[in-house]
């Protein structure tokens, strides 16, 4: 009876050791893009609240490092994943604060892969949990999409608000052509920046076709706006870049701003630059299209122009916030 005992123990232990062993998880096999869910009366529904949209969740992966990123409210959160390990249906994923050695961990969990739901987990220092079902973004319109009015969140500066989000949403680009972004979806985004200057880039695509923006500013002293117009494969077909400039006049201690719009299309043959240049004196005028003609000419090394755009459109995505 004794010799029995021993043996069910040791089975048992020797089970209980299998079931607890974490394995080491790719998290390459888990989609990149998620957009969290809500309850609502019992379904589940996209919530986008008025005051702080919606919360989502990506991940990026390239042969140097990992990271996770929660945006699409108040502020983003951005984690460099240093390890992930599978334990039974639970996916443990070890990641720290980016730029920092403060640590924050992740649990993901499918709760219905064939639906694309799962559940995200992590816990905060100050004792918050967050604990959401989130679905993967080529899903997301498989739930019902309400947006809380905004009336109930800024009162009558709505009208305002809404005027300014609808010529944010209706994108039109000199050239390239007219874009409704609420219509496309938003597979990327990189903040970047340090000093006065702060940058965010993000990929719009539609089918055969993807838009990137590139939006640049260094308050007072001007902004560089840059959209890319792309294949399905990233391949850079045209360029649209905004700039504005200040320069202080030392005769008159005051400020005027170079104004400048270039288009460059890489698909004519030959490929062509456009260019308009204006001056301001009016600070509030820099944001308003230039009232002139381009003046086009023939590209004269189109390999050249494209490497240095396909470099800047690249690097652009691999900066950082420099605090």
């Amino acid at each position: 009876m004794k010799l029995i005992g021993l043996i069910l123990f040791i089975t048992t232990l020797l089970i209980s050791c299998q079931e607890t062993q974490n394995e080491p998880f790719d998290l390459m096999t888990i989609p990149e893009n998620w957009v969290r869910l809500t309850e609502n009366d019992g379904n589940l529904i996209v919530y986008n609240s008025c005051d702080a949209g919606n919360l989502l969740l990506s991940i990026s992966n390239s042969d140097k490092k990992q990271e996770l990123l929660l945006h699409g409210q108040q502020e983003d959160y951005d984690f460099t994943i240093s390890n992930s390990r599978k334990l039974n249906d639970t996916v443990f994923i070890d990641a720290k604060w980016k730029g920092t050695d403060d640590e924050q961990s992740f649990k993901f969990i499918w709760t219905d892969k064939e639906s694309g739901l799962g559940r995200w987990i992590t816990a905060y220092s100050n004792g918050f949990t967050s604990d959401n079902i989130f679905v993967i973004s080529e899903k997301q319109n498989n739930f019902e999409r309400v947006d809380q009015p905004c009336r109930e969140c800024w009162g009558d500066e709505c009208d305002e608000i809404e005027n300014d989000t609808e010529q944010t949403d209706n994108l039109e680009i000199p050239v390239i052509g007219s874009f409704e972004l609420s219509k496309m979806k938003m597979e990327s985004l990189n903040k970047y920046g340090a000093g006065d200057c702060w940058g965010t880039i993000s990929r719009y695509s539609l089918p055969n076709v993807g838009l990137a923006i590139d939006s640049m500013t260094c308050g007072e002293y001007g902004f560089t706006y840059t959209y890319y117009l792309l294949s399905d494969k990233d391949f850079i077909q045209l360029v649209y870049t905004k700039k504005s400039e200040s320069i202080l006049n030392p005769e008159t201690s005051s400020y005027y701003y170079v104004q400048e719009e270039q288009v460059i299309d890489f698909n004519a043959d030959p490929a062509i630059s456009m260019t308009k240049i204006d001056t301001l004196t009016d600070y509030k005028l820099r944001e308003m299209p230039i009232n002139k003609d381009f003046s086009t000419e023939n590209l004269k090394d189109k390999q050249t122009t494209y490497e240095h755009f396909e470099m800047e459109y690249k690097g652009t995505w691999e900066m950082e916030i420099d605090y």
